[in-house]
């Protein structure tokens, strides 16, 4: 089973409620068994009903493109204005859609990563995102599964949906999770970024640099060039006396197999069905 969640977008009925009351919209006969878009006279304000409740819903995403993200310059949304990558996460269908440094990834332009050593401590390099690992004794958060070692979203089981809202004040219900809106990333809690075509906060997967001029490495690691720790060496015995899963003194530094030979990475991605884990297709 691939670890890329369902991107549809879902708003809870709280804060439904509470976006109908400012605008004036109502909820038009929609049901929760509904899926369909209705839209005033106008073709605006529109509304999309499914098994989770009724949302906003911008019928213009994806025009053009075929995808749920959009498509068109810079990540831009189907017939709207371009998304400004520098104010929100710009959404995508194919790789040319995202601005340089970028990569598409689950429909969003984001920065991503390789290996786990880019990630923060406790998180796994999964499908390019830095996502929080998991095991027997370090389990997932509600509205999450362990999957190959990672937590990723859990379609049927979900932290909120039409019938269980979000339980605090300000949340809303975004792919049965409970987060909040927002316009820029400077709306969203440290740690998260604004996705532009959800109008939600989500959590920032990109690579966490370890070390620069001001933070140092523990031990023996020295920073690199690319702004994480590596092992310097002169042969593999000193690798091996460090860590037993370094296999190779390649270029000076200590390396895994998995970064000698990587089975997958961000360019080379893995067969259909599988995911690459730490340059790994598992």
């Amino acid at each position: 089973m691939s670890l890329r969640p369902s991107f549809a977008k879902l708003l809870g009925p709280s804060a439904l409620l509470l976006l109908f009351a400012a605008t004036g919209i109502g909820y038009g006969g929609c049901s929760d068994s509904d899926a369909a878009i209705t839209c005033d006279e106008n073709g605006e304000n529109c509304v999309v009903c499914d098994g989770y409740g009724c949302h906003p819903a911008n019928p213009n995403i994806g025009a053009g493109g075929g995808g749920t993200g959009g498509a068109g310059g810079q990540g831009g949304q189907g017939g709207g204005s371009p998304c400004n990558p520098e104010v929100s996460t710009c959404g995508c269908v194919t790789e040319s859609d995202c601005p340089t440094g970028t990569y598409c990834i689950n429909d969003l332009c984001l920065v991503g990563c390789n290996h786990s050593y880019e990630c923060g401590a406790g998180e796994i390099c999964a499908n390019g995102q830095c996502l929080p690992g998991c095991d027997a004794q370090t389990p997932c958060t509600t509205g999450y599964t362990c999957e190959k070692g990672v937590c990723v979203p859990d379609p049927s089981n979900p932290a909120c949906s039409g019938e269980v809202p979000c339980p605090n004040a300000g949340e809303i219900c975004v792919n049965g999770l409970c987060t909040t809106g927002c316009t820029t990333h400077a709306d969203c809690p440290t740690g998260q970024l604004c996705d532009s075509t959800t109008h939600s906060c989500i959590d920032d997967t990109s690579p966490t640099p370890a070390c620069d001029a001001s933070k140092t490495c523990p031990g023996t690691a020295q920073c690199g060039p690319d702004g994480y720790c590596h092992y310097p060496c002169s042969n593999l015995q000193q690798c091996k006396l460090i860590d037993t899963r370094f296999t190779a003194c390649d270029q000076g530094i200590c390396k895994t197999d998995e970064e000698v030979k990587p089975e997958c990475s961000l360019d080379k991605p893995c067969p259909a069905g599988q995911d690459c884990i730490s340059n790994k297709c598992l």
